[in-house]
């Protein structure tokens, strides 16, 4: 007998027996180079099915991770069972077996069986997918695999934690990328007492408009907390659509407020007690540009009391300029409504020399654009430094419904200078129709906003 008889005569002897199947060596062989085999298979059939299949039909990256991931599980467990009966094991054979180390595992394997089933429900319901930004206990990140036990979970200093898939399903989970990006963030701001709250709001308030990353709608507002030991509390309330920047949008903004508080001298509390004497502050020495003086100067705003100023100041922005500074040019889409709070204003018109209006505190410009969603009919151009504030197409709805007698100062105004355009010849006059027909018609369009 030659070398090649005894190894096979080797390989062929029966170690064990299930059933009526024989498991010798040479099976175990075979056995460990197909399972060698099916794993580097699986490995690249995953990669290509997710980096090269799903991409071209453009699926989604948490979608495309947990189909590739299903499909790996599913082929190698067919695979498997392939391999098996190619070896001759008689898979009957094994379901005493298989029930006796059930039992043993169940008691002994419960939580990694519950993190095996929790990762096949993440995968099949998606509360949670791959890309996502989720928070849990204490812990941000964005999630970057999820496999049959745990998922990967990469937070913002690029530290990846290994989650267990039962906590994510048994624990409340903060996903930030869940159906809509757009998230309210809270930034607390306590100012010392004696702080007027309408400058506050007007300080905090310009300061979120500045950065980009918050939205305009819905529009940044501002909260009174409560009244501390030494401090009033104060909440900045703002939108935006990249939740995973939210620490670094409120240190930007931090930043901006300190800077703004020095300017606007608003002072921050210490911790501690300080007996003062105060004396009021009358009018004259309020700022020069203390926006609710501002709107109080407007006939319209006259007799509003602190609520209703603060309501304005956060539905509107205020907007300075110099001479000779465009705040509309002709012929351009608007999206925003002008009040004058100071300063004096040319509306101009192509093809005219002159100037066809002159617009001074009270008056308004560019709802037309804004009301019926047209090109501006006419270029307006500072003649002196002036404020103006600044409502957008949103917000002057609300403007209208909280300020009933501006939809009447509105219709005036409009029917003024349409009967101004008419004087100039840019306009068609109406015939038959009287002044208030034509003022009526007016203001039925300005409801109707």
């Amino acid at each position: 007998m030659d070398l090649f008889d005894r190894l096979e005569q080797w390989t062929s002897t029966p170690l064990l027996r299930l059933g009526s199947s024989q498991i010798s060596l040479g099976s175990l062989i075979l056995l460990a180079v197909l399972a060698g085999l099916l794993l580097y298979l699986m490995r690249q059939m995953n990669r290509w099915l997710r980096e090269i299949v799903l991409v071209r039909l453009g699926v989604e990256r948490g979608p495309r991770e947990a189909i590739a991931t299903i499909t790996s599980y599913l082929l190698t467990s067919l695979i498997l069972i392939i391999g098996l009966q190619a070896i001759g094991v008689d898979l009957s054979s094994l379901t005493v077996l298989a029930g006796v180390l059930g039992l043993g595992l169940s008691l002994g394997l419960q939580r990694l069986a519950a993190s095996f089933f929790s990762g096949i429900t993440l995968l099949i319901e998606q509360p949670i997918k791959v890309g996502d930004l989720v928070s849990l206990d204490g812990v941000l990140g964005t999630v970057e695999k999820i496999s049959f036990r745990a998922t990967a979970v990469r937070t913002l200093d690029h530290v990846h934690v290994i989650v267990p898939n039962d906590r994510l399903v048994d624990s409340n989970i903060i996903n930030w990328s869940y159906q809509n990006t757009a998230s309210r963030v809270h930034l607390p701001i306590s100012v010392a007492y004696g702080t007027d709250p309408l400058w506050l709001t007007d300080a905090l308030l310009t300061v979120a408009r500045q950065d980009s990353r918050v939205l305009t709608q819905p529009a940044p507002t501002v909260w009174f907390r409560s009244f501390g030991d030494s401090a009033l509390n104060f909440e900045l309330l703002f939108w935006t659509d990249r939740p995973e920047l939210i620490e670094p949008i409120k240190s930007d903004l931090n930043f901006r407020i300190a800077s703004e508080f020095e300017r606007r001298e608003i002072q921050i509390p210490f911790p501690q007690l300080v007996l003062h004497r105060h004396r009021s502050v009358t009018t004259s020495e309020l700022p020069d540009d203390y926006l609710p003086s501002l709107l109080r100067r407007v006939d319209l705003f006259r007799d509003y009391d602190d609520s209703q100023i603060r309501w304005l100041i956060e539905k509107g922005r205020r907007r300075t300029c110099v001479v000779g500074d465009v705040l509309c040019r002709e012929g351009e889409l608007g999206e925003e409504f002008y009040l004058i709070l100071n300063g004096r204003f040319s509306v101009q018109v192509k093809d005219r020399e002159e100037a066809i209006a002159t617009l001074e505190s009270g008056n308004f410009f560019g709802e037309l654009a804004v009301m019926l969603d047209i090109p501006r009919t006419a270029t307006v151009v500072a003649l002196e430094p002036g404020t103006l504030f600044v409502v957008d197409r949103n917000n002057l709805r609300h403007l209208l419904e909280r300020c009933p007698n501006l939809s009447q100062v509105m219709a005036e105004q409009l029917a003024q200078r349409q009967q101004v355009l008419t004087n100039a010849g840019l306009l068609t006059p109406t015939a038959n129709q009287s002044r208030p027909d034509q003022l009526r018609g007016i203001l039925r369009r300005v409801l109707r906003l």
